[in-house]
């Protein structure tokens, strides 16, 4: 029916309402598509804003939508991107693509980013954000759309700063034949002679964080920055991380030393690279984990399947 009004009290003895006043309500749009069985529809819905509940309801409409699509969401492929208009970000939205594999139900793992963009608006810290609406869309695919690398060999072993490398990648899709890419990585301009370890991985996996070596290492572990950014700076992150279907090359941490004498040998090589930055720049204030505000140093390529492992790679800088 229509609405007439709002309810503003809910208690065991009865409720109240106030009729002419309408609550605020945010509309959401979904579009699943299912390409096994040839079938597609859109639903639309409004959930009144309460930061307890939209999230998770956000989620649950979108999960629900596509059970309603599909027969079946376990051993099953999801494409989905999601796009929601707030003033948390500048842009005035903020839009994520992921894809994901699941033998028991793709529906929940795909909705897990929508669940934690929408938790980190309505939680906003430093003032409340206004959510005016939210688009999904779906494309499920039955069957299993992954793949595993299996090399990279890149057409030049040593390089100069700024080089551009082509690594021809090969990888193996789930019982498929193999299929062999072509990635460019470019070598940072600021890398400094020696050894460049890379890791070749899909999106998914994330790089060992710094706070868990340095943990490792037994030295103390500085405060966590993480509670101090603003939501878009959270959301600039979420929206920053690799996806799925991502083959990233980026630089990797070094293999452990086999040896006292490789350890060593390192421990001369890294010094003087030390002192070679240090007589080519101006001092400056550093942490062990690094300059925040630096991008990583990393190249994308899009493919269509869920990359599930991660290979390495080594060039060899020079001056």
């Amino acid at each position: 029916g229509s609405v007439i009004g709002r309810i503003n009290q809910d208690r065991e003895t009865g409720v109240a309402g106030i009729l002419g006043t309408f609550p605020t309500a945010v509309p959401i749009r979904i579009h699943v598509k299912d390409d096994a069985l040839g079938t597609e529809e859109t639903f639309g819905a409004q959930i009144a804003y309460d930061e307890d509940f939209l999230p998770v309801l956000s989620g649950s409409i979108a999960y629900a939508a596509m059970s309603r699509v599909s027969d079946s969401l376990g051993s099953s492929t999801a494409r989905i991107r999601f796009a929601i208009r707030t003033n948390a970000v500048d842009s005035g939205v903020f839009e994520r693509r992921n894809m994901y594999y699941s033998a028991a139900d793709v529906g929940q793992v795909a909705v897990t980013e929508l669940l934690q963009a929408m938790n980190m608006i309505v939680t906003n810290p430093q003032e409340e954000s206004d959510i005016l609406d939210l688009d999904v869309d779906v494309e499920l695919t039955g069957g299993r759309q992954t793949a595993v690398l299996v090399s990279a060999v890149p057409d030049k072993l040593v390089v100069k700063p700024g080089d551009t490398v082509t690594f021809k990648t090969k990888i193996r899709p789930y019982r498929k034949p193999e299929e062999t890419l072509s990635i460019p990585y470019r070598v940072p301009k600021a890398q400094p002679a020696g050894t460049l370890n890379l890791d070749i991985r899909g999106g998914g996996f994330v790089p060992v964080n710094p706070l868990a070596l340095l943990a490792q290492a037994g030295l103390e572990i500085p405060d966590d920055e993480e509670k101090f950014k603003s939501t878009a700076e959270k959301l600039d992150d979420l929206a920053a991380q690799g996806q799925n279907n991502e083959i990233i090359i980026a630089p990797g941490a070094a293999p452990a030393p086999s040896s006292e004498k490789e350890m060593k040998k390192r421990m001369r090589a890294a010094a003087k690279a030390s002192a070679r930055a240090a007589e080519r720049e101006e001092p400056k204030r550093v942490t062990l984990l690094g300059d925040p505000k630096k991008k990583d140093e990393r190249e994308k390529f899009y493919a269509p399947y869920v990359i599930e492992n991660v290979i390495h790679a080594t060039l060899k800088v020079e001056e």
